[in-house]
């Protein structure tokens, strides 16, 4: 629904859409700002290939918990 990506887009934190498994579906402009990463570059990708445990060690946790809620 374009109205709800549109204002998904427009919370000013980084927002990620992630599919059950782990496959990026869609990021909103502040995740951009972010990573540096284009929309093009992350959407398709798995989610896992972006994380960084060293800079976020409880990244792994919070997504187990996003998944399982």
């Amino acid at each position: 629904d374009l109205q709800a990506m549109d204002l998904l887009n427009a919370i000013p934190g980084v927002v990620a859409v992630v599919s059950a498994s782990g496959e990026v579906i869609w990021i909103n402009e502040a995740m951009t700002d972010l990573t540096g990463y284009t929309a093009e570059e992350l959407v398709g990708s798995s989610m896992l290939d972006h994380l960084d445990l060293e800079w976020n060690p409880l990244s792994l946790e919070s997504i187990a918990y996003a998944m399982d809620t």
